[in-house]
């Protein structure tokens, strides 16, 4: 029997949060289950064996990695962000003698810059091209591409197989995962969604999504993020969804939560927030990019521009919903008072946990296409990126408005005020307060209250405020947050020590990325960048290795 090891590799994100998520009063676990590959497990015929690897759990792959069988193909897949990881485990694997094939969003969107380092190149969705592959494989004689030729139909894709992982999916991740659609109808320039998967919603089957909930409800999973790049993306289907969602949950004995990616529109849908509240969503993840109307203009972000954006973000809030803010700076028409502008926009919108980005061009968007022909795009391949960059810092566009110094100098100043923690307890105490005054919590959402805090609340919270100065800020912060959420919200209480273990993660970051920063200026002041512009000719060139990488000291992390 064949044996085909699928990997999920690290992002480079993992990196800076490697130790801040092991503290001993926390359980190490990977965000989100690894839904990719246990989808192509489930696409595998049954006569070849299968195994899945996720480094977000399970070890960093290097030479020394030894494995319990002798595998015949390794496949592995990812984002943008984990291609240089994937890589690196191609040349542990291809080194053996294994032949390594790659798939997902991150080759797709530039199938050139990996195609001397795999073994075979899958380009769009796998639902019909793995399967192709595997008979050529069984054949002992394939190509070295297989690309998509339509979008393939929802309703063919499988339910995962989780295999060895299905018995750990609880204790080892913080969520479980459920794909129901793919596509995007808005056209934002830095994202690759519509580019890659069409603005044709394309949806899976409500009763397919049905039965994958019970299936990780038996598995003991607490909660799923819906994998939709648009969960509103069709309403009448969204609405459909959440309806059929509510009826099941109210079959468990404990009622799942849901986390999902909707589009700031939803503040224009009551009866949808309704439906949202109502099925268990606790957070909700929007991209609100910039309070800044015209860079929202820039990048085609017109989903953001009706109305007041801190008040429509307020009005879905209001509902019990949270907020997760996904946040840009580098926009052309950004210039050093940006910040500022973000700073004070989070404040009033009072999102409790924003996620602060520098601006990429990444492969395939409209944004690199453009960036590329003025001439301001580094090429990723160089020394300036050679090393340890710390993953936040990594980009590689040359800003319009300001240097780069300023950028990286006014984005570790925003982060610094951001998740000072005076400033998180304004916004989460804000969040607490504009709740509506007749909330009303769900029968079967009231099972679970069965008091303030359970053992494992409590234990997170002891272990935060044992790690803070007894006179800190920080804990002042924590025990006027709990205080205001037991007197006025406390059916929100887990949601609330959630945001703060997530505040004390961020809070405790800030050191490494203030010395990260301080290098990276350092570091470019004593260089030319301009000798570091990509050409346009070079994006259709092969990435030239890295010099140094990036993984390979972590290979002995426990």
């Amino acid at each position: 029997m064949k044996k085909i090891l699928l990997i999920a590799p690290a992002s480079e994100s993992a990196i800076p949060l490697y130790n801040a998520h092991n503290l001993p009063f926390l359980q190490k676990k990977g965000l989100m289950v690894p839904l990719h590959i246990a989808t192509i497990a489930a696409l595998t015929p049954d006569d070849i064996e299968v195994d899945l690897w996720d480094e977000a759990v399970d070890a960093f792959i290097c030479e020394e990695t030894k494995f319990e069988k002798e595998y015949d193909l390794v496949g592995v897949t990812g984002m943008s962000n984990q291609i240089a990881r994937a890589k690196e485990i191609a040349r542990v694997f291809r080194s053996r003698g294994i032949p390594v094939v790659i798939g997902g969003p991150g080759v797709s969107a530039a199938p050139e810059k990996c195609r001397n380092d795999f073994d075979v190149l899958f380009i769009g969705e796998g639902e019909g091209i793995w399967l192709e592959f595997i008979d050529d494989f069984r054949k002992g004689s394939y190509r070295k591409e297989y690309r998509e030729v339509s979008p393939p139909d929802m309703s063919h894709s499988p339910i995962p197989r989780w295999g060895r992982l299905a018995g750990s999916l609880r204790s080892g991740y913080l969520m479980g995962a459920i794909q129901t659609t793919r596509g995007c109808p808005f056209t934002c320039e830095f994202c690759t969604v519509w580019q890659v998967s069409g603005r044709q919603m394309r949806l899976k089957p409500v009763e397919r999504v049905v039965e994958e909930i019970k299936l990780l409800e038996k598995l003991e999973v607490a909660d799923i993020f819906i994998c939709s790049d648009n969960f509103i993306g069709n309403p009448r289907y969204a609405k459909e969804l959440l309806q059929a969602i509510i009826e099941v949950n109210r079959t468990f004995a404990k009622p799942m939560k849901f986390l999902a990616e909707i589009t700031l529109n939803i503040s224009h849908m009551e009866d949808m927030l309704c439906l949202l509240s109502e099925a268990n969503f606790k957070t909700i993840l929007i991209g609100l990019e910039s309070p800044s109307v015209d860079s929202l203009k820039e990048i085609r972000k017109v989903q953001n521009l009706r109305g007041d954006m801190a008040r429509n973000c307020k009005k879905v809030m209001s509902h019990g919903i949270i907020i997760s803010g996904s946040m840009i700076v580098g926009f052309d028409n950004d210039t050093t008072d940006i910040f500022d502008q973000h700073f004070n926009f989070l404040q009033e919108a009072c999102i409790p946990h924003p996620q602060v980005h520098i601006l990429k061009a990444i492969d395939g968007t409209d944004l690199l296409k453009r960036f590329s022909k003025e001439g301001r795009i580094l090429d990723y391949s160089t020394e300036l990126f050679w090393g340890t960059v710390h993953p936040q810092l990594k980009t590689n566009i040359i800003p319009k408005q300001m240097t780069r110094a300023e950028l990286l100098s006014g984005y570790l100043r925003l982060k610094e005020r951001l998740f000072d923690w005076e400033n998180f307890a304004a916004r989460t105490i804000g969040f607490i307060l504009n709740l509506k005054d007749k909330v009303e919590v769900s029968e079967f959402v009231g099972k679970e209250l069965t008091g303030f805090l359970d053992e494992k609340e409590e234990r997170t919270i002891s272990g935060i405020l044992e790690s803070l100065s007894k006179s800190s800020k920080a804990r002042e912060a924590i025990y006027r947050i709990l205080s205001v959420t037991k007197d006025c919200a406390p059916w929100m209480v887990r949601e609330i020590v959630r945001l703060v273990v997530k505040q004390h993660l961020e809070a405790s970051g800030l050191v490494l990325l203030r010395e990260s920063v301080n290098k990276q200026i350092e570091y470019e002041a004593a260089m030319d960048i301009r000798k570091f512009v990509e050409k346009p000719h070079q994006l259709n060139i092969i990435e030239s290795q890295t010099k140094v990488g990036l993984y390979s000291s972590l290979c002995d992390l426990p």
